[in-house]
């Protein structure tokens, strides 16, 4: 998403995007120089996001994984922690309105020796025997929030039983539109 942010005092033509890592990133559009990549939601694959070579810092569970030692959960689950569906931003709040999710998978390595063997075109979900989806019950599966684009702090969220998987709209009169599997379609006055 583009936008025009001020950061330190100066203004800054900016693109801006909630992977589906789990980390919000905001880079200057006119040098692609990484300005912010700060986490959205629970991401325990990274520690964080290296500033001047965009490269992750791996967490001790995601070393412990790639050396095929340990079963793991991390965060967030294979569809990300929003997904294909579009963020809208509101210059007038400065912040930007996304649907993510809350869920986690467990991951258990095959040994080292085993994925030697294998065939790259065999290699369907990685180097794991078996994935699973971790739900935090009684904690909702979806939020949609308002997401400060440089520090990635939500400045509200709605807590949502399942994630909703529709794009926001957010207008001028301060309404964020949203969208659910069901058809229904959510309105919520938020600033």
């Amino acid at each position: 998403m583009l936008a025009d942010l001020t950061i330190g005092g100066q203004p800054r033509k900016v693109v801006m995007q909630a992977a589906r890592n789990g980390f919000f990133y905001v880079l200057d559009r006119s040098n692609g120089k990484l300005l912010a990549a700060n986490k959205y939601v629970k991401a325990t694959w990274a520690d964080s996001i290296d500033l001047e070579t965009g490269r992750p810092i791996w967490s001790e569970g995601t070393k412990q994984i790639l050396d095929h030692v340990a079963k793991i959960q991390n965060w967030p689950f294979i569809g990300g922690g929003t997904n294909w569906y579009p963020m809208s931003f509101s210059p007038l709040t400065g912040l930007a309105y996304v649907n993510t999710s809350n869920i986690g998978v467990e991951y258990e390595p095959l040994p080292a020796e085993a994925v030697k063997n294998l065939v790259v075109g065999e290699r369907s979900g990685g180097n794991t025997v078996k994935t699973t989806n971790i739900y935090p019950d009684p904690d909702p599966r979806g939020y949609l929030k308002a997401i400060d684009p440089m520090t990635g702090q939500a400045k509200w969220p709605d807590r949502l039983q399942e994630p909703e998987l529709g794009g926001t709209l957010v207008t001028a009169g301060g309404l964020v539109f949203t969208g659910e599997l069901t058809g229904r379609i959510h309105c919520r006055r938020r600033r």
